[in-house]
Order: structure tokens, then C-alpha cells, then sequence
């Protein structure tokens, strides 16, 4: 990761991982946020956008919601995919 640096861009950072492999990047992902870098995260995998505080749905290039989980706020042990 680079480091020192205020924003994470993460463009499917899950994509073509098992299941194991994706948790533990969702998890270097929280710790970098926790630390108070930005992380801004690219997926087409609805259940991850269920860990974001801030969710921003696109749908033909516009943006069609943002806000909180619909479901509210889970922890990355509660993710299944």
C-alpha cells in the first residue's frame, strides 16, 4: 500500500479473490480508514457496500443513492458472498 498518503483508492479490490482472501483485504481496508485515511472502494459485489459508512450507487453514470447501508452499518465478520 502506499503510505502517507490521505486517500485509498480501491478499484475491485475483492474481485477474483476467494472468499478468505477478500475479508482480509476488506480488513487492511478498515484498519487504513480507522488510521483516518479516506478509502474509497469500487465494487460490483453489493454485500461489501454493506461495511461502508457512506454508500453512493451508480446506475447509467448517475447517481441513483447516497447515503448510509440500507440494511445500517455491518462488520466485515457478518459479510457472506
Amino acid at each position: 500500500l502506499a503510505t502517507d498518503n490521505p486517500i485509498l483508492l480501491a478499484d475491485e479490490p475483492t474481485g477474483e479473490l476467494d472468499f478468505r482472501t477478500g475479508v482480509q483485504i476488506l480488513q487492511v481496508l478498515e484498519e487504513q480508514a480507522r488510521d483516518g485515511m479516506t478509502v474509497l472502494v469500487v465494487t460490483h459485489n453489493r454485500e461489501i457496500s454493506r461495511i461502508a459508512d457512506r454508500v453512493i450507487e451508480l446506475s447509467s453514470g448517475h447517481i441513483v443513492r447516497d447515503g448510509p447501508p440500507s440494511d445500517g452499518k455491518a462488520e466485515i465478520a457478518d459479510l457472506q458472498w
